[in-house]
């Protein structure tokens, strides 16, 4: 199961350019949440386009390798 985590844009607790799963509460996407010097913290997914909606995200978690 995901564990999404409300997205406060308040709050700087992610680590910038580092990809999360993110949804708006309709559709799921992939981005990372970075510094824009005129509008602050801002959402990109891997095509560096702008993402907006943003409610919730959650941490990618995938398989190690044995």
């Amino acid at each position: 199961m995901i564990e999404w985590i409300k997205y406060d844009p308040k709050a700087l607790v992610l680590q910038s350019h580092t990809f999360y799963l993110v949804t708006d509460g309709s559709d799921i996407g992939y981005a990372y949440h970075a510094r824009n010097h005129i509008h602050g913290y801002l959402w990109r997914n891997k095509r560096d386009e702008l993402c907006t909606g943003i409610t919730h995200y959650a941490e990618v978690n995938l398989p190690c390798e044995e």
